[in-house]
């Protein structure tokens, strides 16, 4: 990713990075919140009737706990993101250093998968 082309910044409005007046607010946060423990809450279920139940544990069960790692990264990138970060206002209103640092953490996560 990279910053748009100068006549696209020139026309944005003039920022506000102290209290920007229109944030999306925590809708990304709830939903990640709540969404990730009931994951967890199912994998776990799961892995309890796989292992109590079905006494079976197979690869299939393997694959499932091994994705729970990067979903919880993301989860906690996630709430990151919004609360330090300014991924939650217009990028106008987000300070040029919170900018640069978010292009590079997207450019990393993308480059790695």
């Amino acid at each position: 990713m990279q910053l748009p082309p100068v006549e696209v910044l020139l026309s944005w409005p003039t920022p506000n990075h102290v209290n920007p007046t229109d944030v999306r607010g925590p809708a990304l946060l709830i939903i990640s919140w709540i969404l990730f423990p009931i994951a967890l809450l199912m994998v776990g279920l799961r892995i309890f009737t796989r292992l109590t139940l079905s006494k079976s544990f197979g690869v299939d069960d393997i694959l499932l706990v091994t994705a729970v790692f990067p979903a919880a990264a993301m989860a906690i990138l996630t709430s990151l993101a919004v609360t330090r970060w300014g991924w939650n206002r217009h990028i106008w209103d987000v300070p040029t250093d919170l900018v640069t640092f978010g292009l590079k953490l997207t450019s990393e996560i993308y480059h790695r998968l």
